[in-house]
């Protein structure tokens, strides 16, 4: 009986840690949609990465499958085709794609949110204050 309940107790925490995740992934893929978009419902598409946990806890935004109609583009891949901007989910795709004006990806323990000063200007987003402090030069990214 007590393995059971072992199990069980087990099993409920390890749901609970993956619905957690999912909802803050969710809600900071949301803000960053927000910020970059000027919208308050943007469309968001995913390309290369599955945020499809992520999708049923956006509040705001709406998710969609054809990435040519979205507002903004996930992705952790090269995508030059869409010429939308988009969120790097890692740092490779950051560097190496024109159209990533910001990135949220795993480094050394903990995700990092940084937006790319050139690729903004370029795209015509200028971020609110509070996210001025994540703001850097495409120069400062090369290692």
């Amino acid at each position: 009986m007590r393995l059971i309940l072992i199990i069980l107790t087990i099993s409920y925490i390890s749901i609970a840690y993956q619905t957690t995740k999912y909802i803050i992934l969710s809600r900071l893929i949301e803000k960053i949609a927000i910020v970059l978009t000027r919208k308050n419902h943007p469309k968001i598409c995913q390309d290369g990465v599955n945020i499809t946990p992520t999708i049923v806890y956006f509040r705001y935004a709406s998710f969609t499958l054809n990435c040519n109609k979205a507002d903004i583009v996930v992705s952790n891949s090269y995508i030059p085709a869409f010429h939308r901007p988009f969120l790097a989910m890692s740092y490779d795709a950051l560097v190496k794609n024109d159209n990533a004006v910001a990135g949220l990806y795993w480094l050394d323990g903990r995700y990092q949110l940084v937006f790319v000063k050139e690729r903004l200007k370029r795209f015509g987003i200028v971020l609110p204050k509070e996210y001025k402090q994540f703001e850097v030069s495409i120069k400062d990214l090369s290692f």
